[in-house]
C-alpha cells in the first residue's frame, strides 16, 4: 500500500508556484480560481503562509512570494554538504 500523500502540502505549494509565476500580486479571489481551491480554503492557506514568511500580502490584500522563499532559493544553491 502507498503512503498517502498530504493533500495541504500540495495544495500549498499550488499557490507558491501560482505566486511564483504571476506578473503581478493576486488576489485572494484570484488565487482561489486559479487553483481551484474555494474561497475559504484559499484564506486559510494564504494566512499560514503568510504566518510563516512564505507569502506576504500588499496594499489592497493583493499577495506574492514572500522573503521566507528567496531565503530558501538562495540556501537551495549553495554547496552545503549534509551530514549525519
Amino acid at each position: 500500500m502507498a503512503t498517502p500523500k498530504n493533500t495541504s502540502v500540495i495544495k500549498a505549494f499550488d499557490i507558491l508556484r501560482l505566486l511564483g509565476s504571476a506578473a503581478r500580486p493576486l488576489s485572494a479571489q484570484e488565487i482561489a480560481r486559479d487553483t481551484g481551491a474555494t474561497l475559504s480554503t484559499t484564506h486559510r492557506f494564504l494566512l499560514t503562509l503568510e504566518e510563516v514568511g512564505a507569502v506576504a500580502r500588499s496594499v489592497g490584500n493583493l499577495y506574492h512570494l514572500g522573503m521566507l522563499i528567496s531565503e530558501l532559493g538562495r540556501n537551495a544553491g549553495s554547496d552545503r554538504i549534509l551530514t549525519e
